[in-house]
């Protein structure tokens, strides 16, 4: 056993190192952020007086509903996440890009927390803001993401992201006009 420690001990030393404070920092991060959502729950049972399974709970199972109730708008919020954490992912690698990676990657999370909990359809018309104000807004983001990308991307990106833009738009106009009719 001397023999190897003598052998190996200065190579594991050299490359090994002893973790420090700042390597525990994304553990330290999520265990807070873990912290503050089971206060928020905590919160939400206290002033509602409903148990926690109502807020941890599948809408489905909650509301006794089908499996597939929501699925397509579950999707919906599922591609904004997934479009979401790739641009954040993508900034990692590419900071020089920061100012449109990182527009759009908020601007994702933000359409797919508006996804999920239907903020445009029931949360802001309770705080009197109008839903064509609210899609308004995301559209004059959008846009300034695009041109934004013309400047800082290369051509076919922000011909990409241009089309992007375009399909969100169509489902917005769809949406505010004929979510009415019988789907």
């Amino acid at each position: 056993m001397p023999e190897v420690l003598a052998k190996y001990g200065p190579l594991l030393r050299r490359n090994w190192t002893m973790p420090t404070l700042r390597d525990f920092a994304p553990m330290a991060a999520a265990l807070g952020f873990s912290a503050v959502m089971l206060i928020l729950l905590a919160a939400a049972m206290a002033i509602t007086g409903l148990e926690g399974r109502t807020f941890t709970g599948e809408p489905q199972d909650v509301l006794k509903g089908a499996f597939y109730v929501g699925a397509f708008s579950n999707l919906g919020g599922v591609v904004w996440f997934s479009c979401a954490a790739i641009l954040s992912f993508t900034l990692a690698f590419r900071p020089r890009h920061g100012a449109v990676l990182g527009a759009a990657a908020l601007l994702s999370w933000a359409m797919g927390i508006d996804d999920v909990f239907l903020l445009h359809d029931h949360v802001y018309p309770h705080l009197h803001i109008p839903q064509k104000l609210v899609m308004l807004g995301y559209f004059a983001l959008a846009s300034g993401i695009l041109v934004t990308s013309v400047i800082e991307l290369p051509l076919r990106t922000s011909i990409g992201i241009a089309a992007t833009i375009g399909f969100w738009a169509v489902s917005g106009i769809l949406d505010l006009f004929f979510n009415d009719l019988d789907q």
